[in-house]
């Protein structure tokens, strides 16, 4: 063990970043995060004192908007099963346990998107240490094979780049990790390590990617000691360390992309917390006395008691609270729902009044264009992913393929298309199949609808009103109750 209190330090970029994050990351922890946070998004007031202060925050509860968008675009842009094109057998088997942990392609892409909302995310691909002397052929005969790791946006601590050939490349990353070792004869207890990635010439004078593990001392955070078992060098001469961006501000950066709709939601937060509060104090009316003489103190109040005063301007009553202040509260909050759901992009509460088809085309496209970029985005970063899986086992660029995302999501099925596509149909520019595929895109029909099982049931059921171009012997429709053929 040796003193090494910088390793675990986070370099100044990623500070930055992770002081962007502190919102949104509270905000995905729920209400108990929300009140673990306790003054920093809930202020004490100046008269209130500790008690009352945690009463309050005890009766708050967060309507998270926030979590609810994040999950929410993360669910449209895997919506369809994430299709995988390559010509490897061999990729196409590890797709299937990608990290070596059960998770398949697809949910493990899921999991790293949903962290990129934090801005960036990295997707680390790794191997086992390959033994000297041990060729590539023994190695997979072994059952060793490359893998990927998800780097959460908190994990990376560190990197440093330079520019080769004019292009940034990194050159240097820190990882910090967690490590499971035993404490006593049943016990165990959680320490942190570094792992370390960096360039370095080898015997050969070709560059390497050099791997450290650092692991803390159990007894004393300030010492630190290199596991020689879980270092060595790989035969990559890149650090194979994939970023994954959502809102990305420099080469491994990025900040979350739904900053503003998380200050909204901190300012639900509070407004809901002073409403909460209101409403606690005003459900239970105040007895107010008057002139009720030197025995008041020691009056009883219930069923079965009687109160006598002799005084003539003696008055008791029950005070109870106009109530207008609440009404003006309520309204506040569900403005603040309004808007959180417009920068959210999702209608996350039901909106009042009507909206024209040029406001819903608008909304629809910059839906559509937000999260396309985002899953081609993602796209690119699994595509390069796949080509470092490749690298490992001597596979070329061609070989390894690429992972493909569904980007109909954006689609939606307003009632006015449904009209223009059966009208299309019915003069003959659509085929009944081209109709249908349209209808799966915007969701109206099943994944699983078969058309050639459509098109038996029709044939057997009765001729074709419509009149598409599928059966151009029969006229189109346009008797009575023509619009009510057009309906779903």
């Amino acid at each position: 063990m040796i003193p090494n209190s910088d390793i675990d330090t986070p370099c100044a970029a990623c500070q930055a970043m992770e002081k962007a994050r502190e919102l949104p990351r509270t905000l995905m922890g729920g209400t108990t995060a929300m009140r673990a946070a306790s003054g920093r998004y809930l202020p004490r007031e100046p008269a209130e004192t500790a008690q009352a202060y945690l009463d309050r925050l005890n009766r708050s509860v967060l309507f998270n908007a926030y979590r609810q968008a994040v999950r929410t675009l993360t669910g449209k842009v895997f919506s369809k099963p994430l299709v995988l094109d390559t010509p490897s057998p061999d990729i196409r088997t590890w797709c299937q346990d990608i990290d070596l942990a059960g998770r398949d392609l697809h949910n493990f892409a899921r999991d790293v998107l949903e962290d990129a909302f934090y801005g960036v995310s990295y997707i680390l691909v790794d191997h086992p240490p390959r033994p000297q002397g041990l060729s590539l052929a023994q190695e997979r005969q072994s059952g060793a094979r490359p893998y990927f790791v998800h780097v959460p946006s908190a994990s990376l601590i560190g990197f440093r780049t330079d520019r080769q050939n004019g292009a940034e490349r990194l050159v240097q990353a820190r990882i910090l990790e967690s490590a499971q070792i035993p404490d006593g004869t049943y016990g165990d207890k959680t320490v942190s390590q570094v792992r370390v990635l960096e360039l370095a010439p080898g015997e050969d004078g070709l560059e390497r990617c050099v791997y450290t593990v650092w692991r803390q001392s159990p007894d004393d955070p300030g010492l630190w000691a290199v596991m020689p078992e879980l270092s060595g060098v790989m035969s990559l001469n890149f650090i194979p360390l994939v970023p994954v961006y959502t809102n990305r501000t420099g080469f491994m950066q990025g900040t979350p992309p739904l900053i503003d709709l998380a200050d909204l939601n901190a300012a639900h937060w509070r407004s809901s917390s002073d409403q909460e509060t209101i409403l606690h104090f005003t459900r239970v009316p105040l007895l107010f006395g008057k002139c009720l003489g030197p025995d008041a103190a020691r009056l009883e109040i219930g069923p079965n008691r009687m109160i006598r005063c002799e005084a003539p301007e003696a008055e008791l009553k029950y005070v109870e609270h106009s109530g207008s202040s609440i009404a003006a509260g309520r309204q506040a909050l569900m403005d603040l729902e309004d808007r959180m759901a417009a920068l959210a992009l999702e209608p996350l509460v039901p909106r009042t009044g009507s909206q024209t088809a040029t406001a819903r085309a608008i909304d629809a496209a910059q839906a559509h264009c937000t999260l396309q970029a985002w899953a081609l985005g993602l796209e690119d970063a699994l595509k390069l992913a796949l080509r470092y899986l490749g690298a490992w086992a001597g596979l070329p660029p061609k070989a390894c393929g690429q992972a493909r995302l569904t980007t109909d999501y954006g689609l939606s099925l307003d009632p006015t298309e449904l009209t223009q596509l059966t009208q299309a149909y019915q003069a003959g520019l659509l085929s009944r199949q081209t109709v249908w595929s349209e209808m799966i895109r915007r969701g109206l029909l099943d994944d699983q609808f078969n058309p050639e099982e459509e098109e038996e049931k029709i044939r057997g059921a009765a001729p074709d009103p419509a009149g598409g171009n599928d059966s151009p012997q029969t006229p189109p429709y346009s008797g009575p109750g023509a619009s009510r053929a057009q309906r779903p």
